[in-house]
C-alpha cells in the first residue's frame, strides 16, 4: 500500500470535521436555577450575603459593576420560585455601615435614608436573621436595635443566640455569634450551645459568625453533618473556596463584601432514600480558579497579539487566543449533575449588571438618590468642620502647586486611561470629579472624598457644597496639605513617597473588581512622568528616553 493510501492523501478534498453547535448562552436567572438540580422534595437551599456594609446600589467605578439590592430582589423572587416554602435567607452581619468608627452627627440624614431602603429591601426578600458585627454598631448598639426591630428582623440579643427555623421538612438550628466579652468564657458558651443543637437533633446548623478565622480554629466543634458557618466579619473582598476546620468539616464560607455576590447552600437528596453521608460539591469554585487562570492568559495572549509583527507568529497567537476563549465559553455552562448520593452544593453567585432589577426595590433606591442632595444639605446645615491645629498645614489646591510645578500638573491633565478593554471612556484623578457630575453624585458623602482633595480633614473642607478649588484627586490627596510647603519650598513639608496602602484607601472593592485588579506599580506608570517622579517612572518602564505616547 502506497504512502498516499496510508495517508488518505488522494486528490480528493479532505473533509473537514464538522463545527460543533455553539454553546448555549443562559441569562443569569437560568444560570442561577440549572445549578439547583432538585432531586426531591426535601431539597431546600440556604442563601446569604455578608459585611454588605450599607451598600444598596454599586458604586459605578468599574466596567462591570457587581451588587445592588434591586438585583439581589429578583434573584431572591427566582430562588423562592425554584424552592417554594424550601428557602433560608439569612446575613451574617456588618449589614449597616463601611466603616467602625463612630457616625459623626453630619452623615445621620443620608445614613437613616439609605438604612431605610437596605433594611426595607431585605424584609421584603424573607430575611430571617442577620447578627450585629462591628460596623453595625457604627451609630451605637441602641441605634443598631432600634433600627432592626423597626423592621421586624430578627438579629439575636445576646453575643450567642439559638433559634430552631423550620425549612420544609427539616429543622434547621441557627446560631448567630458575635466578638463580645471574655474570648475563653465565650468558646465554652459557644461549644455548650452546639453540643445542646446537636442533642436536639437538628437536622442541621448553621453560624453567622462574627469571629475571627483563628477563634474559630480554636474551637471544639461537635461532629455533625453539614454544619457550615457563614462568615461575616472580614469574609475577603471576594468569595473563596470554603475552608474545612475538621476532616469532615464544619465548612467556613467567604463570601465577599458590598453585597457583590450572594452565598448559596443547595442541599439535595436522590429521590431513593440513602444512608450516606452528605457529600461537599465545590465544582464551581474550581471552575472559576480555572476561570481566573484562563482570563490571566487571554490578556497576555492578546497583548502579545498587539505587539507581534511577524504573521506567521500572530496567527499562531490568534489561534491559541481562540482555544483560550472557547475554553472560557465552556466554563460559563454550568454544571448541572450532583453527586450520586446526599449532596450540599456550595457556591457564591455574582449579582451582574445582566440580571434585572426589581421593579418596587428600584423605584426606593432612586427615591432615596433623589433626596440625597436635600439630605445632606440639611444635615450640613449645622455642621462644624474640624480646624487646623495652629502651625498646621491646610490644603492650598493644585492650582498652588502649579507655580512651581507646572510640568507636573501639565502631566498629571493628560495621564488619562481607559476604564477597561470594552469602555474607551477616559478616566484618571484629573477627571475624577466629572465621573460624579456625570453620575449627579456631587452631594453624595459616601462618594465625594475619594473625587476631592481634603474632605473631612483639619485644613480641607467638610460640606459638599464647599468643594470649590478641592474637585478631583490632586496633588494633595496624595501628598498632604501643601501650605507649608508652598511657602518654604521645604519637601519635608509634604509626603514625597506614596505607599500603596494609601492608594488602597480608595481602590478598594465596589471602586475596582478585586484586590488583584489594583496593580500599583502598572498605575504608577500612568501617574508618574516629566517633572512628577521622572526617575521613578524611568526605572519602572526600564528605559531612559519615555513618553507616554
Amino acid at each position: 500500500m502506497g504512502v498516499c493510501a496510508l495517508l488518505s492523501c488522494s486528490g480528493a478534498s479532505k473533509k473537514k470535521p464538522p463545527e460543533s453547535a455553539p454553546l448555549k448562552q443562559l441569562d443569569p436567572e437560568e444560570a442561577l436555577l440549572a445549578r439547583l438540580p432538585l432531586r426531591s422534595p426535601s431539597d431546600f437551599g440556604l442563601v446569604f450575603t455578608s459585611s454588605v456594609q450599607g451598600s444598596i446600589k454599586p458604586c459605578g467605578c468599574t466596567a462591570r459593576p457587581l451588587g445592588g439590592v434591586a438585583r439581589l430582589g429578583t434573584a431572591i423572587a427566582r430562588l423562592r420560585a425554584h424552592y417554594g416554602e424550601n428557602l433560608l435567607f439569612v446575613d451574617a452581619g456588618d449589614l449597616l455601615f463601611e466603616q467602625k468608627s463612630p457616625r459623626p452627627a453630619v452623615e445621620k440624614c443620608q445614613d437613616d435614608a439609605r438604612i431605610e431602603v437596605l433594611l426595607s429591601s431585605y424584609k421584603s426578600f424573607g430575611v430571617v436573621q442577620t447578627v450585629q458585627g462591628e460596623r453595625d454598631a457604627a451609630n451605637g448598639a441602641d441605634a443598631y436595635q432600634t433600627w432592626l426591630e423597626d423592621h421586624q428582623i430578627h438579629h439575636g440579643d445576646a453575643a450567642i443566640a439559638t433559634t430552631l427555623q423550620r425549612v420544609g421538612a427539616r429543622e434547621i438550628g441557627l446560631v448567630s455569634v458575635r466578638a463580645e466579652g471574655e474570648w475563653a468564657e465565650q468558646k465554652i458558651k459557644l461549644e455548650a450551645a452546639m453540643h445542646h443543637l446537636k442533642r436536639q437533633k437538628v437536622a442541621h446548623t448553621v453560624v453567622l459568625s462574627q469571629l475571627s478565622l483563628e477563634q474559630l480554629r480554636a474551637i471544639q466543634w461537635p461532629a455533625s453533618e453539614g454544619t457550615v458557618i457563614l462568615q461575616g466579619r472580614d469574609p475577603g473582598e471576594a468569595p473563596k473556596k470554603p475552608l474545612a476546620l475538621g476532616e469532615n468539616g464544619p465548612w467556613v464560607i467567604f463570601n465577599g463584601i458590598q453585597g457583590q455576590y450572594l452565598g448559596v447552600l443547595h442541599y439535595s437528596w436522590p429521590a431513593s432514600p440513602s444512608s450516606e453521608k452528605i457529600s461537599v460539591d465545590l465544582s464551581f469554585f474550581n471552575t472559576e480558579s480555572d476561570k481566573r487562570v484562563l482570563n490571566i492568559r487571554a490578556k497576555g495572549l492578546a497583548e502579545r497579539i498587539k505587539r507581534s509583527t511577524e504573521p506567521r507568529q500572530k496567527t499562531f497567537l490568534l489561534r491559541r487566543l481562540a482555544e483560550v476563549e472557547k475554553s472560557l465559553r465552556a466554563l460559563e455552562q454550568p454544571v448541572v449533575a450532583l453527586p450520586e448520593g446526599p449532596a450540599l452544593r456550595i457556591f457564591s453567585y455574582a449579582i451582574v449588571p445582566e440580571l434585572k432589577a426589581a421593579p418596587e426595590i428600584e423605584d426606593m433606591v432612586k427615591d432615596y438618590e433623589n433626596q440625597i442632595p436635600a439630605l445632606v444639605s440639611s444635615c450640613e446645615a449645622n455642621a462644624t468642620c474640624p480646624e487646623p491645629e495652629e502651625g498646621d498645614a491646610v490644603y492650598v489646591g493644585v492650582q498652588t502647586c502649579q507655580g512651581c510645578h507646572a510640568e507636573a500638573v501639565a502631566h498629571w491633565q493628560k495621564a488619562l486611561h481607559r476604564r477597561s478593554e470594552m469602555d474607551d471612556t477616559p478616566v484618571g484623578h484629573a477627571r475624577a470629579w466629572l465621573t460624579l457630575e456625570e453620575l449627579n453624585k456631587t452631594r453624595d458623602r459616601s462618594c465625594v472624598g475619594c473625587h476631592s482633595a481634603g474632605f473631612n480633614e483639619p485644613g480641607g473642607y467638610c460640606k459638599t457644597d464647599d468643594v470649590g478649588y478641592l474637585t478631583n484627586v490632586q496633588c494633595e490627596s496624595c501628598h498632604g496639605p501643601g501650605s507649608l510647603h508652598s511657602l518654604a519650598g521645604d519637601p519635608s513639608y509634604i509626603d514625597k513617597e506614596v505607599p500603596e496602602s494609601h492608594c488602597r484607601e480608595c481602590h478598594h472593592v465596589p471602586h475596582i473588581e478585586s484586590y488583584e485588579a489594583f496593580d500599583y506599580e502598572k498605575n504608577l506608570k500612568i501617574i508618574l512622568g516629566p517633572g512628577h517622579g521622572a526617575k521613578r517612572w524611568q526605572q519602572l518602564m526600564g528605559q531612559r528616553d519615555l513618553t507616554h505616547q
